[in-house]
């Protein structure tokens, strides 16, 4: 390389490093969605939670299917919506489609909740009363 030119040698330097940066991402993401379909879902977490920290929107639905059902790691659906809100709000349909039906489902775990709790409530009293 010419002296001449210490510009240009730093510019190649981090393309180069820069393009091997999401070439690696791009191969744990391949690699990822092996595992993932193949059920080897602990190999899956390994290769996508990366590829999700960098913003891969598939990778982020991914990771946050895992995480809400417990598949290869212990299960917390707290995380697994927030990962899966992630990938909706970058632009997932199908995280979007899944956040959608699991905002609906504790919807309506919350409302049965209540009725129960009501109904337990009003018995109790009742019982209460006719003793």
């Amino acid at each position: 390389m010419c002296p001449r030119h210490p510009g240009l040698l730093l510019i190649l330097i981090l393309s180069a490093f820069l393009s091997s940066g999401a070439h690696k991402d791009q191969l744990e993401l391949a690699s990822g969605r092996y595992y993932f379909e193949k059920g080897y879902y602990k190999h899956a977490m390994s290769d996508l939670l990366p590829v999700a920290v960098d913003g891969d929107k598939d990778a982020q639905y991914a990771v946050g299917y895992m995480y809400y059902y417990g598949y290869g790691v212990t299960q917390d659906t707290a995380v697994g919506h927030f990962w899966i809100e992630r990938a909706a709000r970058h632009g997932s349909k199908r995280a979007a489609r899944a956040l959608m039906i699991i905002d609906r489902d504790n919807l309506e775990q919350k409302q049965y909740v209540m009725q129960v709790q009501k109904h337990k409530h009003k018995r109790t009293y009742r019982d209460y009363l006719y003793k």
